[in-house]
């Protein structure tokens, strides 16, 4: 009987895999490979897949900028590789696409890419811009494949000269449509409960939100802003004062945002950062929520502007909030009729089962 053909997955966090790869490795398992995963925080994964994965621990520090701890963690990819022997590695996010790709190129081992957004490094100047787009370009020349969240991101690739042998645009990560399931909408509208969830960030519009609501709380008695995720460091003061003037309710890190996205009206991501394709703009729109994000690549692809939500320009106060006022002037069953077309869109276009066939597709082309 033929060997299990194996597949190592290199990424930043367990969360990673939990929100929004879950269901491409049960489709690996399933498909009869072994895998391997290569994160931080491996034991929160063990309740979820057992005993039928393994698992191999390697903090990274996605923002950071020391390069001998980037070493080290390139010799653990290296050290295990040698170990496990995979038939194909699948990457995700920066520095596992760069550390992961020059670990497998090592050991002649086929590569899968996949680009989650290009990170605020590819608008930088200077050394450490300049270091990222070398190593971005050492890394991808050999890719077996890489896999772009937007053609926007793509196409940033080819206009710096960083080229691939073959590369697909899909849907993001996709979403599970059966685990952030249809919601009644909020039969009352007395309170209008808008929704941000993200990493609490500058480049995330979270200073935009809070001066928008400082405004529109001033005019309207009835809104609600609610506030979910990490605070980055730096802005727990910033958070915490407006949580306490009551311009914003902030609920911090939380596991389980569906029980946030049931009960409010809208999602509200007004990001200017350099997305892939946003996850949690799906998970809204599959939730049945209208959306209100940017004309930002990986932001305005989620979103029929004015049919499943609203778009509006990036880093601009009064255009959130013509956004907002826009959305208050429609009638609770129009809301609700705007939550349902995100949902057929997110059915549609963004199921995640797309991702897995791609993935499955492609890793047997390599092998």
């Amino acid at each position: 009987m033929a060997e299990a053909k194996k597949v190592a997955i290199i990424t930043n966090l367990y969360n990673d895999v939990l929100h929004q790869r879950k269901e491409v490795v049960e489709g690996l398992v399933s498909a009869g490979y072994q895998v391997l995963i290569f994160c931080q925080g491996t034991e929160k994964l063990f309740a979820t897949f057992g005993n039928s994965i393994e698992y191999y621990e390697v903090p990274i520090d996605r923002r950071g900028k020391n390069p001998f701890h980037d070493m080290k963690m390139l010799i653990q990819y290296i050290k295990r590789l040698r170990l496990f022997t995979p038939d194909v590695v699948l990457t995700y996010t920066t520095k596992p696409n760069i550390y992961g790709s020059m670990a497998a190129r090592f050991f002649h081992i086929p590569y899968i890419m996949n680009v989650t957004g290009l990170g605020s490094v590819f608008n930088a100047s200077g050394f450490i811009a300049l270091a990222v787009m070398r190593l971005y370009t050492y890394s991808i020349s050999r890719a077996g494949c890489v896999f772009f969240q937007n053609e926007e991101n793509q196409k940033v690739f080819e206009q710096k000269n960083i080229h691939c042998n073959s590369s697909h645009v899909i849907p993001g990560s996709g979403v599970n449509i059966a685990v952030h399931r249809l919601e009644p909408y909020p039969q009352s509208d007395k309170i209008i409960r808008f929704l941000f969830v993200s990493r609490i960030l500058k480049e995330k519009g979270i200073f935009i939100l809070i001066e928008a609501a400082k405004v529109l709380k001033k005019q309207y008695s009835n809104l609600e802003f609610h506030i979910c995720g990490p605070c980055e460091k730096g802005y727990e003061k910033y958070i915490h004062r407006a949580h306490q003037d009551d311009i914003i309710i902030y609920h911090g890190p939380q596991d389980n945002i569906h029980q946030f996205m049931k009960k409010c009206h809208a999602l509200i991501h007004p990001s200017f950062y350099p997305e892939g394709t946003s996850n949690v703009c799906l998970e809204a729109a599959s939730t049945g929520r209208p959306v209100l994000t940017t004309d930002m690549p990986g932001c305005r692809n989620t979103v029929n502007d004015g049919e499943s939500g609203f778009i509006f320009k990036p880093n601009n106060v009064s255009e959130l909030i013509k956004a907002i006022k826009k959305f208050l002037l429609l009638s609770n069953a129009e809301k609700c009729t705007m939550g349902l077309a995100g949902r057929a869109k997110v059915k549609q276009e963004f199921n995640r089962k797309i991702i897995v066939d791609y993935y499955l597709k492609e890793i047997k082309r390599l092998i």
